[in-house]
This record gives structure tokens, C-alpha cells and sequence, in this order.
């Protein structure tokens, strides 16, 4: 999901640079931009809640979250992603970029655009406010239960993602409650788009920051190129002509 938003996010870059005026390319654009953001905070929402169930009752977990279930959940997923894409895509919605402003937001002049609107913002409570609430919860119980929890993989995972939920709360307050106070400024567009931009690719990053493994394979990465001594590795592959050259054996 954030590799989709990422991509849509440099083809409205190429929108900007080259000064194009596609109605039915933008409007398309922000159809799978809007049905992609619905379903990526409906999958962290529900992943919060696996995590949940799995830390706290792993006895029942696999009760509660039967392979049956995890299919059916899978295929509603699906129809809601096409549904809200194929929605957005008819004359009663639409998820239109200003380029004046350069600002996604849905279209009022549709009719039923307001949905949407509703859906976006409640997206942003449940993110900001409910993911980071079950974590602490989460948190706070691997943290009681383990002593050594510095060497513990399971509270390194849950705060890497607890960081995440802390910068889900900065973005919460600042389009909830900051942006709507503020007039209406090209620059303030500007720090939006910026921020929704990180906010999908921080995953990545926090991950490379936390996982020791992932550190250590790229310092081997580096080491067996020679980049970590500024040495230029010697070629494996012996030309044929040296060998022919060389010494032959005494019999």
C-alpha cells in the first residue's frame, strides 16, 4: 500500500513538472490513491488488533483467528479495495488534486463526495488515535512481562511500530486540528504532502533502523565489496592468456 501511494505520489510530481491538465488521468489517480489509503489504515487497524490478541491471548488466538476466518477477512478486503476504487471512479465521488494548492481533496461539487470525506477523517482518528492506544497497551505488557527486554525481538518490533504510532499522532493533530486553523497557503500544502510522503515510507526506514539483522547483513554487504577500507576488490576471473604463460610442472 504505501508503494502504490509512494508511485502515485511521483506521477503527481510528473503532473506539476510538465504543467499537465488530464482530468480523467488525475481523477483516476486519486481514485486508487483514496481506495489505497482506506484499505492500508483498514489493514493496520486490523494488524493492531491481531497483535493484540497474539501478545496478549496466544492460548485463543488461533480460535478467534481460524485460517476460515483469515480468508474471509482477506476477501473482504478485496472487495472493499475495488468498491471504494470503482466508487470514486463514478459521477457521485471523486479524489481531485489542486495543482494551485497542490492538495488531494474530495470534490464537494459530487454528490456523494461527503462519504468519502467522512471515511478520510475517521481514517485519521482511528491511525492516530487507536493504533497508538492498543501498542502502548501491547507495549506496556511485553515491557512488564519480559526483564532483559533490550534483547528481546518481540518489544524491539512492537517499538519500532510504537515510534511509527507516535508520528501517525503528529500527523493526526496537525490535519485534524492545526491545518483547518490556518488559512489556506501553498506552503502549508506543501508540509502535507511532505508528511504523507513520509508517513509511507517511515515503515521502511524504522525497520532498517531497528533490525539488528538487516544491520548486520548490510555491514557484510559493504565489507565484501571493500567500500568499509576504500579497497578495490581483484578480479575472481583469471584471463586464459596468463594461464597458457604460466610455468609448466615438472613431471
Amino acid at each position: 500500500m504505501d508503494c502504490i501511494q509512494l508511485v502515485i505520489h511521483s506521477m503527481i510530481g510528473s503532473v506539476l513538472a510538465f504543467e499537465l491538465s488530464v482530468p480523467s488521468y488525475i481523477t483516476t489517480l486519486g481514485a486508487f490513491m483514496g481506495a489505497t489509503w482506506m484499505l492500508m489504515v483498514t489493514t493496520t487497524v486490523l494488524l493492531t488488533i491481531h497483535r493484540l490478541v497474539w501478545t496478549i491471548w496466544p492460548m485463543y488466538a488461533k480460535k478467534i483467528l481460524s485460517p476460515r476466518a483469515s480468508k474471509a477477512l482477506l476477501v473482504g478486503l478485496a472487495t472493499f479495495y475495488l468498491l471504494f476504487l470503482i466508487w470514486n471512479l463514478t459521477p457521485y465521488s471523486a479524489l481531485v488534486f489542486n495543482k494551485k494548492y497542490m492538495a488531494w481533496y474530495y470534490d464537494p461539487a459530487y454528490p456523494m463526495a461527503w462519504i468519502c470525506s467522512t471515511m478520510d477523517t475517521i481514517s485519521n482518528y482511528a491511525t492516530g488515535i487507536v493504533t497508538t492506544l492498543i501498542y502502548a497497551v501491547i507495549f506496556g505488557f511485553l515491557f512488564r512481562r519480559r526483564a532483559n527486554w533490550r534483547k528481546n525481538r518481540e518489544v524491539r518490533v512492537t517499538l519500532l511500530v510504537f515510534c511509527f504510532c507516535a508520528y501517525q499522532i503528529v500527523c493526526f493533530v496537525i490535519w485534524e486540528f492545526i491545518f483547518p486553523m490556518l488559512e489556506n497557503k501553498l506552503y502549508l500544502s506543501c508540509i502535507n504532502l511532505v508528511l504523507w510522503v513520509i508517513w509511507n515510507g517511515a515503515s521502511a526506514l524504522l525497520y532498517m533502523i531497528f533490525s539488528v539483522s538487516f544491520r548486520r547483513d548490510l555491514m557484510n554487504m559493504i565489507r565484501s565489496i571493500g567500500w568499509d577500507r576504500g579497497e578495490q576488490k581483484c578480479n575472481r576471473v583469471i584471463p586464459i592468456a596468463a594461464i597458457q604463460n604460466l610455468p609448466k610442472a615438472a613431471a
